[in-house]
């Protein structure tokens, strides 16, 4: 299974609590092009972390493993 969901510190503009997000990537590892090189898709930060969180790097990294949990499950039900 493909990890979509991953977190990460971020240079986005509005990113606070030292910078932690939820970035999506609709194809991780890239696509294989047929001749060998592989394109990557746009990545970007689906959830800034929020001051609010004491331990944001840790958040960050349940809320990520969570989601890619529920797309996994979500996926093997549509078959």
């Amino acid at each position: 299974m493909s990890q979509h969901w991953t977190a990460e510190q971020t240079a986005h503009p509005d990113a606070t609590n030292e910078n932690w997000a939820i970035i999506y990537d609709p194809t991780p590892g890239g696509r294989e092009r047929s001749d060998g090189t592989r394109a990557f898709a746009f990545r970007f930060p689906a959830l800034l972390i929020s001051d609010q969180v004491d331990n944001p790097e840790k958040a960050a990294k349940d809320i990520a493993r969570k989601l890619n949990i529920i797309e996994e499950l979500a996926e093997s039900l549509s078959k």
